[in-house]
């Protein structure tokens, strides 16, 4: 699983609106779903940081 996919499955799973997503931190969810696209590292950051997260979770879960 890639980081994106599992921080995806979190926004839904924590009912997190995507349009708030795109609002505080400027990422447009859907454009990473439909392109497929990766996050650069500092999108990453700022996910984790706006979803209380903490990377290295997100990074030992997908491995």
């Amino acid at each position: 699983m890639k980081a994106e996919k599992y921080l995806l499955d979190y926004i839904e799973q924590s009912h997190i609106s995507k349009e708030r997503v795109r609002e505080v931190i400027g990422i447009d969810i859907e454009n990473l779903v439909k392109n497929h696209q990766d996050l650069e590292a500092d999108e990453f950051i700022r996910m984790c940081v706006f979803l209380g997260v903490n990377p290295d979770d997100v990074m030992n879960a997908i491995i």
